[in-house]
């Protein structure tokens, strides 16, 4: 079952992954894994109807600073135009 309070999205690897049946605070979604993941969808003829993208588009909110600017992941602390690009 889905958490519906957790972000949405995609992450680059399993490598922050050390157990299943515990959640790991660096296990997150990531901006550009997203944004690769969805155009990886289409390109491969995937008519993204599964794609929950009212989740996807309150993920992207919490991704975004007062500034506009947005970070990767939800503990992140790095920013520049690349995840806006990604977003």
């Amino acid at each position: 079952l889905l958490d519906e309070s957790k972000p949405c999205g995609f992450r680059g690897s399993t490598c922050a992954v050390t157990s299943r049946m515990n959640s790991n605070a660096y296990d997150q979604i990531h901006i550009t894994m997203t944004m690769t993941s969805l155009l990886s969808l289409l390109l491969l003829g995937d008519d993204v109807r599964d794609v929950q993208r009212d989740r996807l588009a309150s993920s992207l909110a919490q991704l975004q600073l007062a500034t506009g600017a947005f970070i990767p992941t939800p503990l992140s602390t790095v920013s520049d135009l690349r995840f806006v690009y990604c977003a």
